[in-house]
């Protein structure tokens, strides 16, 4: 089996904090990403979006689970599929990094298909999703900080 990698980069002309309390809340992430609703199924460590909470997604009809498993604020969150995507050892990271006076984002992934021609199709399509998902929540927090 296939083991896929996508990533992307983003700027944000706002700073580290402004980024991080944008990717830190999963109830924003509906605001600025290409789902319809994000919502918190169980809370994590540290609350609310901390390590161990159950994160879901939905996009139309289609819903996924996820768990953070990592959570250093304000520069690394990483969660891992547990169910509704068709994929096997799905691992994801969102990095920042402070750049001039903004930050750069970085959206990274690993995962093994169901098999050769549900990975290609992932992977293919993740490659659409991620660069425009790391473009808004740049645009996002941008917004936050140029209005407050």
């Amino acid at each position: 089996m296939s083991r896929y990698h996508v990533a992307t980069t983003a700027v944000a002309a706002a700073p580290i904090d402004a980024v991080w309390a944008r990717v830190a809340d999963i109830t924003t992430w509906s605001q600025w990403g290409q789902w319809d609703e994000t919502t918190r199924l169980h809370e994590g460590v540290p609350a609310p979006d901390g390590v161990g909470a159950l994160r879901q997604y939905r996009r139309g009809r289609r819903t996924h689970v996820e768990e953070v498993v990592a959570f250093e604020a304000p520069r690394r969150l990483a969660y891992e599929v547990r169910s509704g995507f068709p994929v096997r050892d799905y691992h994801a990271e969102v990095t920042l990094e402070p750049v001039g006076g903004g930050t750069r984002i970085r959206w990274v992934a690993d995962f093994d298909g169901t098999n050769p021609v549900t990975g290609w199709v992932i992977e293919k399509a993740l490659r659409r999703f991620f660069p425009a998902t790391a473009r808004g929540l740049a645009r996002a927090a941008e917004a936050d900080t140029s209005s407050g």
